[in-house]
C-alpha cells in the first residue's frame, strides 16, 4: 500500500468523527470503514490491512474482501493467515465467498490445534457447500484425528444445509 493511502486510512481511524462514540455502535463504525475500503477495491491494500494492528481495520478489510468474492482469490493466503492468527470469522466468511479456490487451504486448517480456527473453517466449508464434499471426504479418511472430526462435522452440516439458502 502506498504511503498516501495508508496515511488517509490512518487519518480515518484516528479522526474523532470516525471513532465510535457511546452513541454510535461499533458495527456502524466498522461498516463505514468497510465502505471506504470497498470503494478503493485495491486488493493489495486490503491484503496488507489484514495484518493491521487495529482489529477493526482487519475486520473491515476482510469484509471488503468478502464482498469482492471470487475476485479476491489472490488474497486466500492472507485470509488463511488471518483465520489462523485471529480465529477470524470475517476471514472465514471471505474465504467462503471466494469459493472453490479456498477449499484446499481451508481443509488444511482443519488440523489446527485451535478449536476456534477449526470451527471457522468448518463454517466456511459448509458455506461453500457441495463443491467441498469430495475434498472433505478425503480429509475425513486421511487427516489427523482433529481434521477427520472437523471434516465429518462439515460434511454433516452440508448434508443438512437447505438446497436453497437466503443471501446474507
Amino acid at each position: 500500500m502506498d504511503d498516501e493511502r495508508l496515511a488517509r486510512l490512518e487519518a480515518i481511524i484516528n479522526e474523532s468523527s470516525s471513532v465510535p462514540s457511546l452513541q454510535e455502535p461499533v458495527e456502524d463504525w466498522q461498516k463505514r470503514l468497510a465502505e471506504f475500503l470497498r470503494g478503493k477495491r485495491s486488493l493489495p491494500a486490503l491484503v496488507e490491512l489484514l495484518s493491521h494492528d487495529h482489529e477493526r481495520v482487519r475486520w473491515a478489510a476482510a469484509t471488503a474482501l468478502e464482498q469482492m468474492g471470487a475476485r479476491a482469490e489472490s488474497a486466500i493466503p492472507a485470509l488463511v493467515d488471518a483465520l489462523v492468527r485471529d480465529g477470524s470469522r470475517k476471514a472465514g466468511d471471505a474465504l467462503a465467498a471466494i469459493g472453490t479456490p479456498a477449499i484446499a487451504p481451508l481443509i488444511a486448517t482443519l488440523a489446527s490445534g485451535d478449536r476456534a480456527v477449526r470451527w471457522e473453517a468448518v463454517l466456511a466449508l459448509t458455506e461453500i457447500g457441495e463443491t467441498a464434499v469430495r475434498d472433505l471426504q478425503q480429509a475425513a479418511k486421511d487427516g489427523d484425528e482433529r481434521a477427520r472430526a472437523s471434516a465429518l462435522e462439515a460434511l454433516d452440516r452440508i448434508k443438512d444445509k437447505p438446497l436453497f439458502t437466503r443471501q446474507r
